[in-house]
């Protein structure tokens, strides 16, 4: 599966199978979790068979999860979002369900190691999921999609704009984020793009990190700078 296509077909999955992930396929989970953290500097961890976290949760039978680990900063906070989406993605090439997990967890009952000056940022329940949505499920897919940003919300332009600059928008506004907000303003002047939160909201800059990675994509290439209003380079 493109990447692309896995952006326009990734819904959050809330009904899990109760059962293991294939063992080819944590393998492939657990290379890609490498290579994520090589890069991000992030300690990123895969834990399965462990529902304790989700005691709280409205997630049904959810028994592993991605931990996005590291530093407390705002770029660890962005990273966190943009390498767990691209875990998400990833997740969903193998048609595996995901649901991002901001609240409704106890970060003390995560089953991970974490180093001096770390925290668990957010989890990423992930496992085997039937083909349908759950009624449930398809309730709250609905809510999101209508509840969507459209172009002129989510933009600001200004002078010539690039036709990928409108692709990479397109699969901005197909991420997840905190209570549907979107809250990732993109900018554009003569084609200098850039990508900025408010800040005022909590989980913002984890969707700023998601929200880039679905511009790079959408855009079908190019380089994000890190940090809020951080430019983008067109390759």
């Amino acid at each position: 599966m493109k990447i692309s296509d896995a952006v326009n077909l990734r819904r959050s999955r809330r009904t899990y199978v109760a059962q293991a992930i294939k063992t080819s396929y944590v393998k492939k989970l657990n290379d890609a979790i490498e290579k994520c953290n090589a890069i991000s500097g992030l300690n990123i961890q895969l834990v399965l068979e462990d529902e304790v976290p989700f005691k709280k949760s409205l997630l049904k039978n959810a028994r592993n999860y991605i931990a996005l680990v590291g530093k407390g900063d705002d770029i660890t906070r962005e990273k966190c979002g943009y390498y767990g989406e691209k875990l998400v993605l990833f997740a969903t090439g193998m048609n595996l369900g995901t649901c991002w997990m901001g609240g409704f967890f106890d970060k003390k009952l995560c089953n991970v190691n974490l180093k001096e000056g770390e925290m668990v940022h957010l989890l990423i329940a992930i496992g085997t999921v039937k083909h349908k949505l759950s009624l449930r499920e398809k309730i709250l897919s609905h809510i999101f999609w209508f509840n969507r940003k459209n172009r002129k919300k989510a933009t600001r332009v200004f002078g010539d704009v690039p036709h990928w600059f409108w692709g990479g928008v397109d699969a901005a506004l197909k991420s997840p984020s905190a209570f549907n907000r979107l809250p990732v303003l993109f900018r554009c002047t003569d084609g200098d793009v850039s990508a900025a939160v408010t800040g005022k909201f909590d989980y913002e800059y984890y969707d700023l990190g998601i929200a880039k990675l679905h511009f790079e994509i959408g855009a079908l290439g190019g380089e994000w700078e890190w940090g809020n209003s951080g430019m983008f380079t067109n390759n």
